[in-house]
């Protein structure tokens, strides 16, 4: 099992004994993207792309102007299943 950036992970260790899965244990994540999600005010879509952050280890529990960028649904195209590939691009 690999742990990267995973605050009270197992030491790393190799072998089974006692039953325990080996583990390799990084402190903190080199480079991370966390996904883009989509929020709503209310009445208005927004997607929301979190900055690339390096050397961290734990989640990021809020995301705001300051660590993420907001995009104005009106400015996304959302692809169905009929669009072709030059229609997307």
């Amino acid at each position: 099992m690999v742990f990267v950036g995973t605050p009270n992970a197992p030491e790393t260790h190799c072998g089974n004994e006692g039953g325990a899965i080996p583990a390799t244990t990084v402190e903190k994540t080199p480079l991370i993207a966390e996904k883009p999600f989509i929020t709503s005010d209310g009445s208005e879509f927004s997607l929301v792309v979190p900055n690339f952050n390096e050397n961290t280890s734990g989640s990021t529990a809020v995301f705001d102007d300051s660590n993420s960028s907001k995009i104005d649904f009106k400015n996304v195209y959302v692809a169905s299943s009929s669009d072709t590939a030059e229609t997307i691009n």
